[in-house]
């Protein structure tokens, strides 16, 4: 008897904050048989239409990636090698940590979150998916400018400092 592969459409959670808006689903592909294969099906498997990919690789466990935010963009995250820790802010005091270790699972990444991305194991490989090319306007790299953005997201008013 043949195999047949897995046909899902992933559709995130209903959320009122992005930081319940993420969201962890298995990827289809055959996982049983002696050769294993995890495929992304376009735009059956995705919860958005995917526009760019690229992958953060060999990376340092000594090294914290990210530190930013976006505005719109969309994002699947996978840990294709090895094991990769992400921290989530939402910018009102809330924080979220998730931990990929399996290439067969993704993540949803909703846009409006601060995010700090490590390596527990060396030489691990973050692969992502976006739903949009990149675009410099979209990012958010000044944490106190991303305080601000989550504030006015949430209806809150943050204080000057200076």
């Amino acid at each position: 008897m043949k195999p047949v592969r897995q046909r899902m459409k992933v559709v995130p959670p209903p959320a009122t904050d992005p930081l319940s808006a993420i969201c962890r689903f298995p990827l289809p592909g055959n996982q049983t048989l002696v050769r294993r294969i995890t495929v992304l099906d376009f735009p059956i498997s995705s919860p958005f239409p995917i526009q760019r990919a690229y992958w953060l690789h060999n990376l340092n466990p000594l090294e914290i990636r990210g530190h930013h935010a976006h505005l719109k963009l969309e994002q699947l995250m996978v840990a294709v090698n090895g094991c990769i820790e992400i921290e989530f802010d939402n910018g009102c005091g809330e924080r979220r940590t998730e931990v990929l270790d399996r290439p067969t699972e993704a993540l949803y990444v909703p846009p409006g979150l601060w995010r700090r991305i490590r390596a527990r194991e060396l030489h691990s490989t973050l692969l992502v998916f976006a739903s949009a090319s990149f675009d410099e306007a979209d990012y958010i790299r000044d944490y106190d400018a991303f305080l601000q953005f989550a504030a006015k997201a949430h209806g809150l008013t943050i204080p000057k400092t200076r």
